[in-house]
Parts: C-alpha cells; sequence; structure tokens
C-alpha cells in the first residue's frame, strides 16, 4: 500500500538505522535485521555529525563516517552539528539538522581517493598515483581523504574546483 509522503510522522529523534513503517496493521518499529520488503512505505535515518565545508555553498562532511554530503540550495552553516541523514524509497533523501532545519540531499559518497598537494593547484592520490589539477586550491592536503568529482574535489574542509 503506497501512502504520499506528507502522510509519513516525522521520525523521533535519537534512534539512528531504525526503519520506520507507515502501513495500518504494521508494527511501528521494525530494527534492520528484520526488515520486510514494504519499499514503499519505509524509510531509513541514520545520526551524523555535519559540517559546512569551506568554499561549497552545498557540500558537508559526515565526521563520523567520512562521507561527503551534497544538497540543493542549501546555505545552513554547521560545525559538528548533530544532525539525521533521512533516506527514503521514492522521494527525495533529506538531511535533518538539530535547528530543525530540513536540506535535500544530493549525493552521499564516500571519499574515493587520498590525496597530497605537490605544487600549486596539483594533488596526487597516493593510492593510484593519478594526479589531480585544480583551479585556485589552497588546500595544503598531506595524505587527505577526499572526493574527486568531475567538476570538484571534495577535502575534509574545503571543496575546489577542478581545472
Amino acid at each position: 500500500m503506497h501512502h504520499a509522503r506528507d502522510e509519513m510522522p516525522d521520525p523521533p529523534r535519537g534512534a539512528p538505522g531504525r526503519l520506520r513503517v507507515t502501513c495500518p496493521g504494521c508494527p511501528n518499529w521494525l530494527s534492520p535485521s528484520s526488515r520486510i520488503e514494504l519499499r514503499s512505505s519505509l524509510y531509513t535515518y541514520y545520526s551524523a555529525t555535519v559540517s559546512k565545508l569551506s568554499g561549497g555553498n552545498d557540500a558537508y562532511r559526515d565526521g563520523l563516517t567520512g562521507r561527503y554530503l551534497e544538497t540543493r540550495y542549501c546555505f545552513k552553516f554547521a560545525y559538528n552539528d548533530p544532525a539525521e541523514l533521512e533516506y527514503f524509497y521514492g522521494a527525495p533523501n533529506r538531511i535533518r539538522f538539530s535547528d530543525g532545519t530540513i536540506c535535500t540531499l544530493i549525493t552521499d559518497l564516500p571519499p574515493n581517493a587520498t590525496l597530497s598537494r605537490r605544487s600549486s593547484d596539483l594533488y596526487q592520490d597516493l593510492y593510484t598515483s593519478a594526479y589531480v589539477q585544480t583551479r585556485l586550491c589552497l588546500v595544503l592536503a598531506l595524505s587527505d581523504d577526499a572526493l574527486v568529482t568531475s567538476s570538484r574535489v571534495l577535502f575534509p574542509r574545503d571543496v575546489c574546483d577542478r581545472a
């Protein structure tokens, strides 16, 4: 049975990694080990400690997992802010900050490179020996876990454009 996203109640705070079921006759809470297939009516959420990256309006990093989070039009400043990451099936995922601000979550990705600065605007991945060219990037990286995309490099505290 499909329920609109607006009918879903907000999750209570402090129960990370639990699944919420919103169908009539179903138990209210299920642990991940007893997950049932009700894809259209469940979502998961996890606790996070979120910090906004300098130079990136829509870039955050989860301090608990090291994952990089990108949002759309989210201008919320956060530094080690407790938050919840909410993953919906069939609806946009989102970040819920401790002050109640909610932003749409576009990507949630782990680091894919360990970068060290070699020269001005040139970084090297220590595992693949590949080079990454940036533009006007002043990050003094030394074995920093980073997320390299086609247009940007997300470092633990900063974001730089690729050349």
